[in-house]
């Protein structure tokens, strides 16, 4: 970097210091450009490309008659990232997150806030995208950062960094350097457990999932509740390939009633479409044979070819508790570690 590149990153630095700090609020005037050649002693050359740079950022405007101004919404206030550790084209992406990524422009255009959306932001992920999450991050140019996915998968280099955070995770690692807002399964299970109990003539529950792992207990509470179950009943299928829950739910439908569940429970909203064509192959009626409790990220991209009722978690008041925490610490106000949030079923008030 050339002496002149030097002295104009300096200058570039010290400007937004003084915006970011609060000694230059939003919407007040700049000194003059006289003034602040002084003050950091510079030549007119630099000053220039400094305050350029600030503008492209977002912190500062001009007016040809008035001067120059901070943004009335400078970034370090209005502006938020959102990071997923991987992209809409990889398989590791899935439905919970294109309905945050959908809503949060929603959400920015009613709060008047800008949210930053970066994909593959990971050690291992894009270079690029890695390099720009970090150069804006340390132009100050974010109110805070919301990291979908476990805490580990953040960039290292942010760790130190002096941003308000947030991870979207039930994920515990790190949890005592981020907060962390994650969507409650056990309350989702103790739900549909409620639901059920209000369904007559159950004779067997069957649960689908993507990860045995976090409903490992389900099948346990659907017994001691008095909900008629099997081992073979509680299933998993691949997430990363959903189609494969076709032939799964197939084979356990396709038998004589007294052979099979009448109740299918989907824990994850990537495995219903595949499941209900493994339903539709069977023949069988829905509600009247079998019913359906679906797992649904609100608000909801699917209409499903048959009568399914859908119990989930709200991505705007996922993507808005994180706002809130996230401005909580910006006002050196105590967060709690974790914020677990609780499901609702289709058309029930949030």
């Amino acid at each position: 970097m050339s002496r002149s590149d030097l002295k104009t990153q300096s200058v570039t630095v010290g400007l937004r210091r003084k915006i970011v700090s609060g000694r230059w609020r939003p919407g007040a005037q700049l000194p003059t450009w006289s003034d602040l050649e002084s003050t950091f002693d510079v030549g007119r050359t630099s000053l220039n490309r400094a305050l350029r740079q600030l503008k492209r950022d977002g912190f500062i405007y001009a007016s040809s008659t008035r001067g120059t101004f901070v943004a009335e919404r400078p970034p370090h206030l209005y502006r938020y990232g959102l990071v997923f550790p991987t992209s809409y084209a990889s398989n590791g992406w899935n439905r919970f997150w294109s309905t945050l990524s959908r809503q949060s422009s929603v959400i920015a255009a009613d709060r008047d806030i800008e949210i930053a959306e970066f994909q593959n932001v990971c050690p291992t992920g894009d270079l690029e995208a890695n390099n720009r999450l970090l150069t804006e991050a340390d132009s100050s140019r974010f109110a805070g950062v919301i990291f979908v996915g476990a805490s580990e998968l953040m960039l290292p280099q942010l760790k130190d960094a002096d941003l308000p955070r947030v991870a979207i995770s039930s994920h515990q690692l790190g949890a005592e350097e981020i907060p962390h807002v994650y969507n409650d399964r056990d309350a989702f299970e103790d739900r549909v457990i409620a639901r059920l109990k209000e369904i007559p003539d159950i004779s067997g529950v069957a649960v689908l999932s993507e990860h045995v792992y976090p409903f490992a207990n389900f099948g346990q509470k659907l017994v001691e509740t008095g909900f008629a179950t099997r081992s073979s009943w509680l299933l998993q299928a691949s997430g990363l390939y959903p189609t494969s829950a076709t032939s799964i739910v197939e084979l356990l439908l396709n038998r004589p009633a007294g052979e099979r569940p009448n109740v299918l429970v989907i824990t994850d909203d990537n495995l219903v479409d595949a499941a209900i064509a493994g339903v539709l192959r069977c023949g069988l009626r829905v509600p009247g044979d079998l019913r359906i409790i679906a797992h649904c990220n609100f608000p909801a991209d699917q209409t499903g070819a048959l009568p399914v009722e859908r119990l989930g978690f709200d991505a705007n008041e996922v993507i808005g508790t994180c706002l809130r925490l996230i401005d909580a610490q910006r006002m050196n106000q105590p967060v709690p570690g974790f914020t677990a949030l609780p499901p609702r079923w289709a058309n029930e008030p949030v």
